[in-house]
């Protein structure tokens, strides 16, 4: 029984030549604003360490033999540090970089718990942990790491091995604080690891397109890390030695095998209710955002028992898949026909959405069907679907515009569980004046969050995709909420 559906559209035109745009609507020059997403291996961080070398903690540079470091919590006796005492929730992994000797403290008796960690002091934790030994001859690979200095054995090795290569400038900023992405890098050339990436982005501020996304993304897959609890991973935030710790206990556990993880092995396919018991009439205790990993507990009836995070419930089978959207960075690797080409430049956030073929000059939509019981709500049978019209070149940059603002009305529905009415209530709210109580402005908001170029210029005339207007701030923070499965 169908109970509900929706269109969006985004009307198309015909110029006198025959090529299509998008409805033209002239902007000022200024105006066309372009996102785009800068891709460095090693960018600066935000801020500077400015801890004088002398300051720094003092052991020696050449690691323990590798046979003697077992990594385990119970290889040496308790070690302390005034400023960590054992209820802290880092105190174990301190207490193991004691243990295996990667760490001594300063010479006040602290570790240092709160400080900001410098690219030196990573590089000589690195070291020690590797379990190497390592000749650094004379030579001077960086213009900042002198011979003989406090760390010119580590830095040498981590550029011997590939794992760190610095900056433009010849020098490799060790007082600058590390960033977590970052570290993630280092870490994960040091595994030797090779991991494929998906369209499919665990976290909320960072896509496959990202810098650092696949190091990022094989921590998540590790399970040695899972982001902050608004799904982000945060690459640019500096790491705290506390922070460091944690980091390397787990990799030091990844590279044995022993780190307990509950690898997800179904991925929630929309905004989902996780119930208490398997009777989906009851209040859902939280709700899962689309494409949020899981671990598959049992079944009963049409309801799975599923475990996300620590909290375990119940959800409807039908909104899970047996795996993580896509298995490679697009649907398509080797696109043959129109909605191949599109449906690969929406993939990111719109992943193996069906799209109709519809008919030369005519709208671009987007749309959802409903069918189930609208007092059991987790019963629902959802189809979504996308529409384009075929006269424009699908990987041009009005084209893609167009594909983003339909790919947005997707992921407005989604996190407005399909109650049109709702979405069309809030949408006023945050953009009033807006044509269809803001559903259409914020749409193109999103679009420009994921990257469209909604205004170009054609003829010398500037146009822009999709219904005009300059997103605020304050509309761009509700788009990117959207666009990450939350209600704004």
């Amino acid at each position: 029984m169908k109970l509900l559906s929706a269109l969006a559209a985004l009307t198309l035109v015909l110029t006198p030549t025959g090529s299509a745009v998008a409805t033209p609507t002239p902007v000022p020059p200024s105006q066309a604003s372009v996102v785009t997403e800068s891709v460095t291996s090693e960018p600066v961080p935000i801020s500077v360490d400015g801890v004088d070398v002398d300051g720094l903690e003092k052991l020696p540079e050449a690691p323990v033999a590798p046979e003697t470091r077992s990594g385990r919590m119970n290889a040496c006796a308790v070690r302390d540090f005034r400023d960590i005492p054992p209820s802290h929730s880092y105190y174990r992994y301190v207490n193991w970089m004691a243990c295996q000797e990667l760490t001594a403290g300063y010479a006040n008796g602290t570790f240092g718990l709160s400080k900001q960690l410098s690219r030196g002091e990573t590089a000589m934790f690195l070291y020690r942990l590797s379990g190497e030994r390592h000749d650094p001859g004379t030579t001077v690979d960086f213009l900042d790491v002198p011979v003989g200095g406090a760390y010119f054995t580590a830095v040498s090795w981590m550029k011997e091995k590939g794992y760190g290569a610095g900056y433009a400038d010849g020098t490799f900023n060790r007082n600058r604080n590390i960033s977590r992405g970052e570290l993630s890098s280092f870490l994960y050339r040091m595994s030797g690891k090779t991991y494929r990436t998906t369209a499919y982005s665990p976290y909320s501020d960072m896509s496959p397109q990202s810098g650092f996304f696949t190091a990022a993304a094989w921590l998540q897959s590790t399970g040695m890390i899972s982001g902050y609890t608004d799904r982000s991973f945060r690459p640019t935030r500096p790491v705290t030695r506390g922070e460091a710790a944690k980091f390397l206990y787990s990799f030091d556990l990844v590279g044995e095998g022993t780190l307990p993880t509950s690898a997800a092995d179904r991925w929630t396919t929309v905004l989902t209710p996780l119930h208490t018991t398997a009777n989906p009439r009851t209040s859902p205790v939280r709700n899962l955002a689309p494409q949020s990993g899981i671990v598959r507990l049992g079944e009963q009836g049409s309801m799975t028992r599923v475990r996300a995070g620590s909290t375990v419930g119940w959800v409807n089978s039908d909104f899970l898949s047996r795996g993580k959207p896509g298995t490679t960075r697009v649907p398509y690797p080797e696109p043959t026909t129109y909605n191949h080409r599109a449906a690969n430049n929406m993939a990111l956030w719109c992943w193996d959405i069906p799209m109709a073929k519809t008919v030369d000059g005519s709208n671009a939509w987007a749309q959802f069907e409903v069918s189930g019981y609208p007092q059991w709500p987790s019963t629902y049978d959802v189809a979504e679907l996308i529409g384009l019209g075929h006269d424009l070149d699908p990987d041009s940059v009005p084209a893609r515009a167009v594909q983003l603002h339909e790919c947005a009305h997707i992921l407005q529905y989604r996190a407005y569980r399909y109650d049109n009415v709702a979405l069309n209530s809030r949408m006023g709210q945050i953009y009033p004046n807006g044509r269809d109580s803001g559903v259409e402005h914020m749409a193109d908001c999103m679009a420009d969050a994921m990257g469209a170029r909604r205004a170009f210029t054609s003829g010398g005339t500037t146009w822009t995709v999709g219904y005009g207007g300059t997103c605020t701030s304050a509309q761009m923070a509700s788009a990117r909420k959207l666009i990450a499965g939350v209600r704004p």
